[in-house]
């Protein structure tokens, strides 16, 4: 009898280790969306065009803003002859959906009857060539498009 009791609970043991190393197992893959590096994109043509395309597909995949976690949707590499403006970028979203009514710290005509706050971009791109991460800020509900490095 002694040795039934001393053997159930070396078992137990061993389960409540297995419960564990699952439960470990399930939180790594949970967060391992965070671990991922995003695809790296090369834009040498329609620059702006395709960062907007870019833009409005972060927006669309968190919920036109209401997502409150935030996340790096694209990283790409711009090759151009000319510095991309904010101006030249808005010029291609689409407004109704993602207003952006400052540009450059300048009015610009982008914005939509549906949103209280018309400024929903962020731009802080400097150069003709650089390597730009368009994120989704979740604590503020806007699309960040930043030079990296």
């Amino acid at each position: 009898m002694r040795g039934i009791i001393e053997s159930l609970s070396e078992f137990y043991i061993i389960v409540l280790g297995i419960v564990v190393i699952g439960i470990l197992f399930a939180t790594l893959l949970n967060y391992y969306k965070i671990l991922e590096n995003p695809e790296n994109i090369v834009l040498t043509d329609n620059v702006a065009e395709n960062l907007a395309g870019k833009a409005m597909s972060c927006w669309e995949k968190h919920r036109a803003g209401l997502d409150r976690e935030s996340d790096i949707c694209y990283q790409i590499t711009i090759r151009s002859d000319h510095v991309i403006t904010e101006q030249e970028f808005t010029g291609f979203l689409n407004c109704e959906k993602l207003p952006n009514n400052i540009c450059d710290w300048h009015e610009c005509d982008c914005s939509s009857p549906f949103f209280e706050d018309q400024d929903k971009v962020d731009w802080f791109v400097l150069h003709e060539n650089a390597t730009v991460v368009i994120t989704y800020d979740g604590n503020h509900g806007k699309i960040r498009v930043a030079e990296v490095e």
